[in-house]
């Protein structure tokens, strides 16, 4: 997997040594017979590759295609929620709740839900999250395909209408990739939501499944 590493005057530089030799022993560990039932089956393992963005070894992105179009979302395993901003997104500020120019929450590429032909919208109004630095986001809920490294979903995701975020002029969202009943409020868990990862799992299943 290629990792791209974007300079950031306040972050150290990234591990790219690290992840590589990390890299190498996985694929020693990976080759080795198999000791007990316990052991991960291979065929398990999802053949999918997707290159992963750093900025100074803290923040990492990885890009997806949503409805068709290509971003690059945060990687959270801290958060179940899945995001994008939607190209209506108003900035405000965190401390005046006043209106902010768009740029000054620092978003790259924008979603445009209207032009998307796999946009179902779930709850109006339905997303809402905050976060431990002061970040707060809000907007509705829909499902919409989303694609990682080849192997595409019907995710529900957040369509972020408005909010305080500290961007880096990269990524449009975030992917968040803990346990879903981490997910903020009572609206997502409404639409049975299931987390990115746990989604991609249960795909990656059945495209094994085809191929037996």
């Amino acid at each position: 997997m290629t990792l791209t590493a974007h300079t950031h005057p306040s972050l150290i530089a990234p591990s790219s040594s690290y992840l590589f030799e990390h890299r190498k022993t996985s694929r020693y560990i990976s080759q080795l017979p198999r000791q007990n039932t316990l052991d991960p089956d291979p065929h398990l393992i999802a053949d999918i590759q997707e290159d992963l963005v750093t900025l100074g070894g803290r923040v990492y992105m990885t890009n997806v295609t949503i409805g068709g179009s290509y971003y690059t979302l945060v990687i959270d395993t801290g958060s179940s929620d899945t995001w994008v901003a939607s190209s209506s997104f108003a900035c405000i500020s965190r401390l005046t709740q006043t209106p902010l120019p768009q740029s000054a929450c620092g978003f790259s590429t924008l979603y445009d839900q209207t032009l998307s032909p796999t946009y179902e919208l779930g709850i109006k109004d339905g997303f809402e999250v905050n976060y431990t630095d002061g970040e707060f986001l809000s907007g509705d809920l829909g499902t919409e395909d989303l694609i990682l490294g080849g192997l595409g979903i019907k995710q529900v995701i957040g369509v972020v209408e408005k909010g305080w975020w500290i961007g880096d002029g990269i990524s449009s969202g975030l992917m968040g990739l803990a346990y879903s009943g981490l997910a903020s409020g009572v609206d997502v868990k409404r639409l049975n939501y299931t987390g990115t990862i746990f989604s991609l799992y249960v795909r990656n299943l059945g495209h094994i499944a085809r191929n037996y």
